[in-house]
This record gives structure tokens, C-alpha cells and sequence, in this order.
């Protein structure tokens, strides 16, 4: 019960709830119409927070709503909120193509919070497909999800942010403060990535900075992942114009289902990146390959290529490609870096076009706020 009220509270913000369990008030929403208020007062400040506004149109629909940062996730997509003029749906579809929106912004296992409600001509829906009532057909699911996650997109590209440490004996806050909401109804257009300043590294692993607004903790293998992820996907959304033959050929051993599948992946992989092979009857073989193709790195990149064309679709395959090679010979947990080094890595990561997450969707950086480090010493 408590659970569906909550649902209901969340795509009717205009209308006002109180739900009362045992004698306790578990659910209270004003019925202000302020749909900022109504997610704080019903999934809590910290989460109203964290989330942007969101408002689209077009073929004859409407969406509004607010969706979360990708610092905020869930592991399921039970924080998804959906409603159709203001009545609660379930939508597998339409939930799974919000996540899908946010990409490698956020891990693969994780959700993010959404609260949307679609306004749209009753015309254009079939109510009768469920028993429940909880599940509608759309008669343009397509161009609705097209254009839900075009918005999405283009909010996240205008919202991202650096992840704050949370000190851990914050208390739990049992009032709400509306002020705190004024990042939620007007939220910064761009947070660009700071000037910062290497200081040391930690355990051969983080690298500590300061900057402008406080001390930064910076992951070095997802850094190094995320800028060589962008320069790989760089390359490779080219198909290359220059190749280099090799003295000897390439061969990959393959089994006879992976020397089937990619008999017909070989188009896949030649027009996504202009990558050519042969097979034989064991092998694959590679007689060149493009220039970028680092020295002494032809055989990671031309496995990780085979690799993902047995896995992948023709248009994941240069993304999931990039994301693999990323990871190979960057570098690692337990890497001592010197103070060049790590600087360099450093104003490397802050030229790339999402710096703070890597291409899983892990975060890159977290800051810790001068406020913060007052707060924890009492000052």
C-alpha cells in the first residue's frame, strides 16, 4: 500500500496525500503542485537534490518530470516512475530505454531514479492489455521512447557533475529544508572540470589534488580508461584511410562455432572500422592493419576486435571495441606514478568530453568540500 500511494503521490504532485499506518504518518505530501517538493517529501531531500528537470513534446505528447544525476542509482528499476495523464503504468520498455539513455554514464547493473508522466491524447493508448490496468500500449511506443531519451541525453549533457564524498557520521536529516531544493528547480547548466593541483599518490592507486573547492580523490585506472576510451572511439568512428602490412601474418585460433559466427561478422567488422581478415580452416588471420594500431599492441587490438564482433551488433561494436582496448595496458591499481605523471593525467582526463566517469560508468573523481573538512574538525 504503502508503496502504490507513494506512486500515486509522485504523478499527482498537485494533489495533496496522507497516509497513516498503525497510527503513524509514513506518507505526507503537500498537494502543492511543485513536483521538487513532492519527490522530497516522498523519496527524501537528498534524493530531490539530486535530481534535473526534464520537459519534452511532440507528436502530439508531453513529457515533464525529473530524472536523477548519473551519481544517483538504484539497483532496480522499481525507482523508475512512470504515469500516463497522471495515472501509475508499469512499462518494462519504457524503463529500460531511460537507462539505456544514460549509457556508460552509469554501471551496467544499476538503475537511475526517474519520475515522468507523459500527457498524450487518450486516442493514442490501449488501456485493456492488462488486468491490472497497470499496463498500457502506446500506439507510437517508438517515436515516444525516441524522443524520452533524446531528452534525457540532452539533460545529462547539461548536468554533469563531480560525485561529493559523504562523511560518514553525517547525521540523518528529519526536517526538510526547501531552500535546499533551489539546485533542483535551477540547477547549474555545466559543471566544467576544475583546475586542479597533483599533491601525492595513495596506494599506488588515487591521486590526490586540490583545487578551487576543495580536495579531490581521483581514481588512476579510471581515469586512464576514460581518456583512452575517447581516443580509441576517436579513431575508430573513421574507418582508416592507411594501413601496414605486416612480416608476419596474425593468427588467432578460433573454434569451428566462433569460425562460423564469424564467417558472417567479417562484412560487420570491415564496415564498421575497415578492420580485413581471412579465415582459414583454424585461424583467423591478419595480414595488416591500420596505422593507430599502437607497436607491439597488434595482437591485444586485433583479439579484442574478434572478440567483440562475436559478441556485439554492428553498431555496439566500435563502442564495446573502445571500452575493451581502454582497459587493456592503461594503467593499473598498485601503478606508481610521478608527479609528472600524474599531472598529466590529470589535465589529460580534464579534456575529455564526459571526464568523470569511466567508460563503465564508474566515477573518475570525488571531491571532498573545504565545507566538508570544517565540518568534520568542528570549525
Amino acid at each position: 500500500v504503502v508503496q502504490f500511494v507513494s506512486k500515486l503521490a509522485l504523478a499527482t504532485p498537485h494533489v495533496r496525500f496522507q497516509l497513516v499506518v498503525d497510527d503513524r504518518e509514513v506518507l505526507s505530501t503537500s498537494g502543492s503542485g511543485d513536483r521538487a517538493k513532492t519527490i522530497a517529501q516522498v523519496l527524501g531531500v537528498p534524493v530531490a537534490k539530486d535530481m534535473v528537470a526534464l520537459q519534452t513534446g511532440a507528436y502530439d505528447l508531453i513529457m515533464t518530470g525529473m530524472i536523477s544525476s548519473p551519481l544517483l542509482t538504484r539497483s532496480s528499476r522499481s525507482h523508475i516512475h512512470l504515469s500516463v495523464n497522471g495515472r501509475v503504468i508499469q512499462d518494462i520498455g519504457l524503463a529500460q530505454a531511460i537507462k539505456d539513455a544514460y549509457g556508460h554514464r552509469i554501471p551496467v547493473d544499476r538503475y537511475p531514479v526517474a519520475v515522468i508522466d507523459i500527457s498524450i491524447d487518450p486516442s493514442f493508448l490501449d488501456v485493456n492489455v492488462s488486468p491490472t490496468k497497470l499496463q498500457v500500449q502506446f500506439s507510437n511506443a517508438y517515436q515516444l521512447k525516441t524522443l524520452l531519451q533524446e531528452a534525457i541525453q540532452a539533460v545529462l549533457g547539461e548536468h554533469i557533475s563531480i560525485q561529493e564524498a559523504i562523511h560518514p557520521l553525517q547525521g540523518k536529516q528529519t526536517t526538510i529544508d526547501w531552500s535546499k531544493l533551489d539546485s533542483v528547480r535551477n540547477p547549474a547548466q555545466e559543471v566544467r572540470f576544475p583546475t586542479l593541483q597533483f599533491l601525492t599518490q595513495l596506494q599506488k592507486s588515487y591521486l590526490i589534488a586540490q583545487g578551487d573547492l576543495g580536495m579531490y580523490v581521483i581514481d588512476q585506472h579510471a581515469a586512464a580508461e576514460r581518456i583512452r576510451y575517447e581516443a580509441y572511439l576517436e579513431v575508430m568512428k573513421h574507418p582508416p584511410t592507411s594501413f601496414q602490412q605486416l612480416m608476419m601474418p596474425l593468427q588467432l585460433p578460433v573454434s569451428q562455432a566462433e569460425l562460423s559466427a564469424l564467417q558472417g561478422a567479417s562484412n560487420k567488422i570491415k564496415q564498421a572500422i575497415g578492420f580485413p581478415f581471412t579465415l582459414d580452416a583454424h585461424h583467423v588471420v591478419i595480414e595488416e592493419i591500420p596505422t593507430w594500431f599502437r607497436e607491439g599492441l597488434e595482437l591485444d587490438y586485433a583479439q579484442a576486435l574478434v572478440q567483440q564482433a562475436l559478441l556485439g551488433t554492428t553498431a555496439a561494436l566500435i563502442d564495446d571495441t573502445a571500452r575493451l582496448l581502454a582497459c587493456k595496458r592503461s594503467i593499473k591499481f598498485n601503478d606508481s606514478l610521478n608527479a609528472d605523471e600524474a599531472q598529466s593525467l590529470i589535465d589529460q582526463l580534464s579534456q575529455c568530453d564526459d571526464p568523470f566517469h569511466c567508460p563503465h560508468g564508474r566515477p573518475t573523481i570525488v571531491r571532498y568540500s573545504y565545507d566538508e573538512f570544517r565540518r568534520m574538525f568542528g570549525r
